[in-house]
């Protein structure tokens, strides 16, 4: 979409543009440079750059990966190896996720819908405003259909609690559809009772209840939550028992663990007999210790904390104050610092198969600065940054809201020996390599010094000399003069 923009406005602009310029560097060619109008690079293979309005207009297309992001409102990602299509507007507001089996959109978190194709027919359609309305349409497998206008009536599908679920004017009444059984309320949760093939039980909340299924549990409470015994996995060697009197005590009996509290939910212990690892809670989730083969938990909190398993280990000294982290997958291992959570956040990550190769490192000085070496000679700077450290995993956030505040942005390579400065969003710019330098300030000047020619502008050619080896040229008033 930004690219049609682009080149259906690019001739228009250009007239009513002062300047322009052309240059061939070590770096990325520049095709066109009428900033803060547009700019417009070109890199090693099809990779090209345009910017229009500042920061406003951008686009970035790499082989057959696209983004183009229209600030502060919406991003979009295309890539056309895999047909697949990201589009968000003010994210987290509005998705669009595209690909060849499905659609999936989604508005203010609660209003969705999904689309499902096969051999380019639609199988399943789903839309919902959350918690109101859900609507479930199955063309494979019509006898799956539902529909739901909460709390009035319906049929809700893999609902977040009851998983199938019909009722009719809600709380009134309600039921779930279970593979052992039926189970009822009218209203819910006060009278409930359950009906299946080798499944019985009813409740009274919260005054007590009994459900029970043949071979797989049996649940009984009084007094809701306070007294509770709940038995699952009835079928195997060991069943799992939970059982309390709140707030006296609670325990978890299973073939794996014992877990028991005193003075639930501050004091107890807990032993894992598969990992060895045993615990002792004196006031959970502050101070407690635990120490086992593979994990080990040391926590004195706001004192001190240090958690450690095979894979990672966390650690803060005068909680939230100072932070150290360390972990590996197998294949890399990451070591973090923070202070005070944000305001200094410093990351490195680097290769276990390759123990050769340099590590990469992410500094975040909140809000102010970020730093990034990607640990193959790359670096990224930029100054003003105040989204990056709450959103470091987030690509539409980097790209849509972060270029927004760069008023200083550094990027070099020493593979190439290339190194870019931009100062408010690059009207001021400056590209180095071993052998040239070009400096522009938007259309109002341009400086370019290389092997063999030197130019200097001032409005596109109002004032102006260059030099091309011997040969000599001035620019007056728009006009070469040789």
């Amino acid at each position: 979409m930004f690219l049609k923009i682009h080149n259906a406005c690019r001739r228009g602009i250009s007239v009513l543009a002062l300047a322009g310029a052309a240059g061939a560097l070590a770096a990325d060619t520049v095709v066109e440079d009428l900033s803060p109008l547009w700019r417009e690079t070109v890199g090693e293979g099809e990779s090209r750059r345009v910017q229009m309005l500042g920061p406003i207009f951008e686009s970035q297309q790499s082989g057959a990966k696209l983004w183009e992001a229209f600030r502060p409102f919406s991003v979009k990602f295309t890539d056309t190896e895999t047909e697949t299509v990201d589009s968000y507007v003010l994210p987290p507001v509005f998705l669009w996720h595209d690909t060849p089996r499905q659609t999936t959109w989604r508005l203010f978190g609660f209003i969705s819908g999904t689309e499902e194709r096969r051999g380019g027919e639609v199988e399943e359609t789903t839309f919902s405003v959350f918690p109101l309305v859900f609507r479930d349409r199955d063309k494979v497998n019509p006898d799956e259909d539902a529909f739901a206008v909460f709390p009035l009536y319906g049929t809700i599908n893999n609902s977040l609690l009851f998983g199938d679920v019909s009722f009719v004017l809600f709380p009134f009444y309600a039921n779930s559809h279970r593979p052992e059984a039926e189970r009822y309320a009218a209203p819910w949760p006060f009278v409930q009772w359950q009906e299946g093939p080798a499944a019985e039980g009813g409740a009274f909340w919260p005054l007590g209840g009994h459900f029970s299924a043949e071979g797989l549990y049996d649940h009984q409470y009084y007094f809701w939550p306070f007294i509770y015994r709940s038995v699952d996995g009835l079928s195997d060697p060991v069943p799992r028992v939970r059982e309390g009197f709140l707030p006296f005590y609670a325990i978890e009996r299973s073939a794996t663990v014992e877990d028991v509290s005193i003075g639930w939910p501050f004091g107890g212990w807990r032993e894992e007999y598969d990992t060895g690892y045993r615990e002792t809670r004196y006031f959970w989730p502050l101070w407690m210790q635990g120490y086992g083969e593979d994990q080990t938990t040391e926590r004195w909190l706001p004192f001190y904390m240090d958690e450690r398993s095979s894979e990672r280990r966390d650690s803060w000294y005068m909680w939230p104050l100072v932070s150290y982290s360390e972990g590996q997958d197998g294949k890399y291992a990451f070591e973090r610092r923070q202070f005070l959570y944000i305001l200094y956040w410093d990351k490195s990550v680097w290769s276990l198969t390759e123990p050769e190769a340099a590590p990469s490192r992410l500094v975040h000085l909140w809000p102010f600065y970020t730093e990034y070496h990607d640990g193959h000679g790359k670096t990224q700077a930029q100054f003003f940054s105040p989204f990056a450290v709450f959103f470091p995993n987030s690509e539409p956030v980097k790209k849509l809201y972060a270029p927004l505040f760069t008023l200083f942005r550094l990027e070099s390579d020493a593979a190439t020996g290339v190194t870019e400065q931009g100062w408010f969003w690059d009207f001021i710019h400056e590209t180095k390599t071993e052998e040239s330098t070009r400096f522009t300030v938007g259309p109002l000047l341009e400086h370019d010094v290389g092997p063999g020619r030197a130019k200097f502008e001032l409005l596109g050619g109002l004032l102006g000399v260059e030099r091309k080896d011997e040969n000599v040229a001035f620019r007056f008033l728009w006009f070469t003069i040789d």
